[in-house]
């Protein structure tokens, strides 16, 4: 896949699942997100959700994003 290819596709979709973890707590958030040309991908969260206390805790992170449907 070429990153216009790449591009294209997180463009397309605009759903992902985010991981996150700390003290071998994890946690899968379905987001809603925005991607730029350099496929850095972008989304809101409040200062309260335990994601965002965990990516401050450890800012390892995955990201899923699929357009199979299920």
């Amino acid at each position: 896949m070429t990153k216009d290819q790449a591009y294209q596709f997180l463009k397309d979709i605009n759903i992902a699942v985010l991981a996150t973890s700390s003290e071998n707590k994890p946690l899968a958030s379905t987001m809603y997100y925005v991607v730029d040309n350099e496929l850095n991908i972008y989304f809101i969260t409040k200062d309260s959700t335990t994601k965002y206390t965990q990516i401050n805790t450890n800012p390892n992170v995955s990201v899923v994003v699929t357009n199979r449907e299920l």
